[in-house]
């Protein structure tokens, strides 16, 4: 509502306002969708992307192409823009699910099974303290076990996944943009940077 009203004072032409309210509606329609799955706590990988694509995503590419539509830009770029919004939104979603992973004491990924990536990998990827992962997991409100279960997310390979993950979309996020012929793309570019900054 706020982002509408906001709206209705910019200084641009009737189409373009119109085409950013719709923006704006589709990705709240798809946001509530995806809080509506997210509650749920959906298991599995699939699962997982799907609450990501519904619930993360549409609020970063919504920025984007609003702000797009609302300067002027041309249909074709303010999806493109959306699209680089999408994997902004999924590379941030990853990298809170690391950052929810590791943190202490336990957060609700751990205390209430949430579907986290790392701790999804860990819990069915086949590796040799996965039965041992799966124990500590329903202590993990222990200190010390919540230490031992994070210490295995490492050995594990789940850090590694997430980081592939982040890498791969970062990689489709760079190329997006540069297909975008933008006339600066430095401050879309830094806002990528910024995120894959802790990671590196």
């Amino acid at each position: 509502s706020a982002a509408q009203s906001v709206l209705n004072q910019a200084r641009t032409g009737q189409a373009e306002r119109l085409a950013a309210g719709a923006a704006l509606a589709s990705a709240a329609l798809s946001t509530a969708f995806g809080q509506e799955l997210d509650v749920q706590n959906l298991r599995g990988e699939a699962n997982y992307w799907r609450v990501v694509q519904a619930k993360s995503t549409p609020f970063y590419g919504a920025a984007l192409q609003v702000g797009a539509l609302l300067a002027g830009a041309e249909e074709e770029t303010a999806q493109g823009l959306y699209r680089y919004g999408v994997l902004l939104g999924e590379i941030i979603q990853v990298w809170d699910d690391l950052i929810d992973a590791f943190q202490t004491p336990a957060g609700p990924d751990w205390l209430e099974g949430r579907n986290n990536l790392a701790l999804l990998y860990a819990s069915v990827a086949e590796h040799a303290e996965r039965a041992r992962f799966l124990d500590l997991v329903e202590n993990a409100s222990d200190p010390a076990a919540l230490k031992e279960a994070q210490g295995i997310l490492v050995c594990s390979g789940a850090v590694s996944y997430c980081v592939y993950q982040l890498a791969h979309r970062a990689a489709k996020a760079r190329h997006q943009l540069a297909q975008l012929r933008l006339r600066d793309a430095k401050p879309l570019s830094a806002i990528l940077d910024a995120q894959l900054a802790p990671i590196a």
